[in-house]
């Protein structure tokens, strides 16, 4: 499979998941988007997204998606606006210690 390949399978992925999210829980991603920017105000260091997701969902900012993905257009959507930028990678518990991007606040 090619970059562009790849590329447009992650994007359809995300897309589908969060689409099912807000089927499945009305407005999840905006809902999802406003957890984020909670988290950012409590915690100044670089994080995985996995982090930030697993604070929403225990402090009941958010209940958990269907398919984790759904969480990929909200990192998006952040990154559109200027709120957060790369800082590196770190390992993910969530996926077998695989390095994922890990972000920070702008």
């Amino acid at each position: 499979m090619d970059a562009h390949a790849a590329i447009q399978k992650r994007d359809t992925g995300i897309a589908l998941s969060v689409d099912k999210a807000n089927r499945d829980a009305s407005g999840w991603s905006k809902r999802a988007y406003i957890a984020l920017l909670r988290y950012l105000v409590k915690h100044k260091e670089p994080f995985l997204v996995e982090s930030m997701r697993e604070w929403a969902e225990q402090n009941n900012y958010i209940d958990a998606p269907e398919n984790g993905r759904a969480w990929g257009s909200v990192v998006r959507h952040a990154v559109k606006q200027g709120v957060i930028g790369h800082a590196g990678y770190g390992l993910a518990k969530s996926s077998n210690l695989s390095p994922k991007v890990m972000w920070r606040r702008i």
